[in-house]
C-alpha cells in the first residue's frame, strides 16, 4: 500500500513566498548597485578625496599650482589651481580619474581658475590625464 503523498499546499505556499523574496532581493540589488555606479552616487568617492585635500590645504594662498600625488594611497592625484574669487579660493581638480559621465571631478564648482597658461603647463607636464581633464585645464587657464 504505497500511497503517493502530495506535496502541501503550505510547502507550495511557503516555496512560492521564497522564491519571490529571492527574485525581488536580486532585482533591488542590481538596481541599487547600477544607480550608484553611475552618476553623483558613483563620484562620491573621487569627491570625498578631494574634499579631503581641500581642506588639508585650506589655508594655502599661494599663487601657484599645488600638486597632490596618491592621495591617501589611493592613486589619485590633484591640482590646487588658484580661483579668480575674492576669497582666492583653490579650486582641486582630479588629474587622472573622470566621473562615470566623463566630465571633470573639481572642487569647489563653478570658480574660474586664476593661473597663467605656461605656470599651468609646467606643473603637468609629462602627466598622463584624461582628454577632457586636459581640454578643461587648457581652457580654463589664461594666455599671457
Amino acid at each position: 500500500m504505497n500511497k503517493v503523498v502530495a506535496p502541501s499546499r503550505v510547502w507550495l505556499h511557503g516555496l512560492a513566498v521564497l522564491l519571490t523574496l529571492t527574485v525581488a532581493v536580486g532585482g533591488l540589488y542590481l538596481a541599487i548597485s547600477s544607480d550608484f555606479s553611475e552618476g553623483e552616487l558613483g563620484a562620491k568617492k573621487y569627491y570625498a578625496v578631494l574634499q579631503g585635500v581641500e581642506y588639508e590645504n585650506r589655508m594655502n594662498k599661494d599663487a601657484t599650482p599645488v600638486l597632490q600625488e596618491n592621495i591617501d594611497g589611493s592613486g589619485l592625484d590633484a591640482l590646487g589651481i588658484p580661483g579668480r574669487d575674492g576669497a582666492n579660493t583653490r579650486v582641486w581638480v582630479l588629474l587622472n580619474q573622470t566621473g562615470p559621465d566623463g566630465k571633470v571631478l573639481l572642487l569647489p564648482q563653478g570658480i574660474a581658475l586664476k593661473v597663467d597658461r605656461a605656470v599651468m603647463e609646467h606643473a603637468i607636464q609629462g602627466r598622463q590625464m584624461a582628454e577632457p581633464i586636459r581640454r578643461f585645464v587648457s581652457k580654463e587657464c589664461t594666455a599671457r
